[in-house]
């Protein structure tokens, strides 16, 4: 699940995340989900909390189940509010990379890196390889495995995703 920074008013973004959680309750159930929120980092809260955070708390309050996603080139503030609710949770830690990604020679290190940074072993790590838009271009299912770190098998989950959304 991913939300879009259009979605929310000026001055109603704890307002609507806590709906939003409400919303995906309903629809979901208490069953874990990856959930990346991204793309609302830089919104800002009346509160000064993290979205990412007050979403987070929303989620408890209900006893909703999120999976919080990172990226490699996620905001440092974000990194820290996902670490925070993490650590909570139990259910472990989402990253996801994209398809160009994994081909970079420096790939496996910067991942190797970035998990040793989030504090979290491979085994608590939900790996999601996205391939954004898939065309006939992109790579075959067995190259992005073939490219991935040798330490794969420790994953706690490895997906596969790819699509566009509007």
């Amino acid at each position: 699940v991913e939300f879009l920074p259009m979605n929310f008013g000026k001055d109603q973004v704890e307002e609507t995340l806590k709906e939003y959680a409400k919303e995906l309750l309903d629809a979901w159930g208490n069953d874990p989900f990856f959930i990346d929120l991204n793309l609302v980092d830089g919104l800002e809260t009346i509160s000064g909390i993290h979205p990412l955070n007050i979403f987070g708390g929303g989620c408890r309050d209900i006893s909703l189940n999120p999976i919080f996603v990172v990226r490699l080139d996620s905001t440092k503030e974000y990194v820290e509010a996902v670490r925070e609710e993490t650590k909570q949770d139990g259910r472990g830690i989402c990253i996801r990379v994209f398809i160009d990604q994994i081909f970079d020679p420096l790939f496996e290190n910067r991942l190797k890196d970035f998990v040793l940074h989030l504090e979290f072993e491979p085994e608590e790590v939900h790996l999601v390889v996205d391939y954004a838009v898939h065309s006939d271009n992109s790579p075959l299912f067995e190259e992005v495995c073939d490219s991935m770190p040798s330490f794969l098998r420790r994953w706690r989950t490895f997906t596969v995703v790819g699509g566009a959304f509007p």
